[in-house]
């Protein structure tokens, strides 16, 4: 049976790499949702302001979110699941996802990114450009794996956490719920939840109130 209509949340430079990945990979992409759109069109797909309720289909449909901080996009799937749709994943054709690990729903899996055997992905993860998650991992609910990630063997990552471009996490590692992994971070030891560290080694440079949201859009 042939997937429903897709839709895609979000508009802006996330967005345009979750439509192409989904273009790619043969989904049938309606047109894309935004709060604020700033643009009509993407790569031929018509932009739509969410507020305007003709967009929901009366045929079931498919989303997907394209928005890369974790607490909104969690937010956002509450709002369409209450309009009917159901989550759904995307998966550029270029990543690699094993046959032994679990991917939960709503996973965005950008291009050349890596999951392996045994690793446990929950729901509303991006896995994105370039990332690699090796064996026996587990990654959290509404976690953002930034382009050019590396986690080792056995690495543990929170629900909400995010971790930035380039960073790289030492296999047994236990990353904490909503916790902030900087940009080029090298992290070699356990982080507790709400932190947020940097450097290489990483150290904790502060910490976020419990479960707040922070901007995790590009780290």
């Amino acid at each position: 049976m042939l997937n429903p209509p897709l839709i895609i949340f979000g508009s802006g430079g996330h967005g345009h790499v979750v439509l192409d990945a989904a273009l790619v990979s043969g989904r049938n992409v309606l047109y894309v949702l935004d709060d604020t759109p700033k643009v009509t069109e993407i790569y031929g797909i018509s932009v739509i302001a969410s507020h305007e309720s003709f967009w929901i289909p009366s045929a079931p449909w498919e989303f997907v979110i394209a928005i890369g901080e974790n607490h909104t996009r969690a937010k956002v799937i509450e709002c369409l699941k209450a309009l009917g749709g159901t989550l759904s994943s995307v998966m550029h054709s270029s990543s690699i996802a094993s046959k032994r690990c679990r991917l939960g729903q709503g996973c965005v899996l950008l291009a050349g990114s890596i999951v392996n055997p045994e690793t446990h992905v929950g729901s509303n993860v991006i896995l994105n450009t370039g990332s690699t998650v090796d064996h026996h991992c587990r990654i959290g609910d509404h976690v953002h794996i930034c382009p050019g990630v590396h986690l080792a063997g056995n690495v543990v990552i929170g629900n909400y956490s995010m971790i930035g471009t380039g960073a790289v996490i030492k296999p047994g590692v236990s990353i904490g719920r909503n916790c902030i992994v900087g940009a080029g971070a090298v992290v070699v030891s356990d982080l507790p939840d709400n932190s947020v560290c940097t450097g290489v080694p990483a150290k904790v440079i502060r910490y976020l109130e419990k479960d707040s949201p922070e901007n995790q859009d590009e780290q």
